[in-house]
Parts: structure tokens; sequence; C-alpha cells
């Protein structure tokens, strides 16, 4: 059971990288925070499977697992404030975008 659910871990995980990249909603590196998530799961995932037969995580790929979902929470929140700034009249933007002077 636990196989499956990192084979479709796996392969749905990377699925979703390259529909999100191709697709070209978001702009800049933030795209491709998830094809890279799914690759790294691919690659943490079958290496050691192969090699060994035991996918037992470590503190670095787990670490490294958490510093790539950080990245793609990045991605949202910069996609976000992307949305923000371009649904406000240009008048707003700039004034928003400003700095208060002290």
């Amino acid at each position: 059971m636990t196989s499956k659910l990192y084979a479709n871990h796996m392969v749905f995980g990377l699925l979703a990288g390259i529909a999100v990249a191709r697709n070209k909603n978001w702009s800049g590196w933030g795209r491709f925070a998830l094809l890279l998530l799914g690759m790294y799961n691919l690659a943490t995932f079958l290496a050691p499977l192969a090699l060994t037969g035991d996918i037992e995580p470590t503190l670095l790929t787990e670490s490294i697992w958490i510093a790539i979902w950080f990245l793609v929470g990045l991605a949202f929140y910069q996609a976000s404030n992307q949305e923000k700034t371009d649904m406000m009249p240009p008048e707003q933007t700039s004034a928003w975008l400003k700095k208060p002077s002290m």
C-alpha cells in the first residue's frame, strides 16, 4: 500500500510540475518550482529504492524537501502579489508600491 502511495505521489507531482511549467500562467522562476519538487521526489525515492531496496529518508533529503516546498510557497506568494498589482488601477499601483517617506 505504501509503495503505491509513493508511486502516485511521484507521478502526479511530476505531471503537475510539467503542466504548470508548460502553462506559463506564472512568470519567472516560480513556474518551475513544482517541476523541481516533482523531479526531486522522483530522484530521492527511486534512487535509494534501486540501490538499497529501501526508502528511508535521511535528515539531508528531508531538509532539501522542505526547502523546495518553501520555494513553492514563495512562488505562490509572489504570484498572489502580482495578481493584486495587476488588478489595481495604475494610479493605485504606483501609490501602493511607493515607500512612505520619513
